[in-house]
């Protein structure tokens, strides 16, 4: 997979998990307004976010990290932060995915570390857009991306030649 390639798969994913963030997010209010009844629900949908987003962290282990390292030292570097964000993401899921299957944790509390989850996963995607991903790393100088973007994707920053 070319470096291109990788960087729009890894934004077109960023987008759908941001969806499925989205809706954890609004689950965790309406529990945390007091619809306990939808814990449930939210426990479900948490585990498949957890399912999902592994599947994500294991498609940049396999193509991003290798076409980082291969982008030379700034490349190097990179995959350095991505190996290490990846192992405190994956701890972050492990205990949260422990807090959905236990079914004597108060509802609130699921809410509240769901809650918590989203706001770090959704952080750390800002982040990585914006540094690690950015497509001067992985071979397009000409272009930026990120959040800040109206569609989170890339702009060209000069005119095709």
């Amino acid at each position: 997979m070319q470096p291109l390639e990788i960087r729009k798969s890894i934004l077109t994913d960023h987008a759908f998990l941001r969806s499925m963030l989205d809706d954890l997010d609004q689950r965790a209010l309406r529990v945390l307004e007091g619809r306990e009844e939808e814990i449930s629900s939210l426990r479900d949908r948490g585990t498949l976010f957890h399912s999902r987003f592994t599947e994500h962290l294991a498609f940049e282990d396999r193509f991003l990290e290798p076409a980082l390292r291969a982008a030379g030292l700034e490349g190097i570097e990179h995959s350095n932060q991505l190996i290490e964000d990846h192992r405190e993401q994956r701890e972050v899921l492990r205990y949260t995915l422990s807090g959905l299957r236990d079914e004597s944790r108060p509802a609130q509390v699921v809410a509240k570390e769901l809650r918590s989850l989203v706001e770090l996963i959704l952080d750390d995607m800002a982040l990585e857009e914006m540094t690690i991903i950015r497509s001067a790393v992985l071979g397009d100088p000409d272009l930026v991306s990120g959040p800040g973007h109206p569609d989170g994707h890339s702009v060209r920053t000069t005119p095709h030649r």
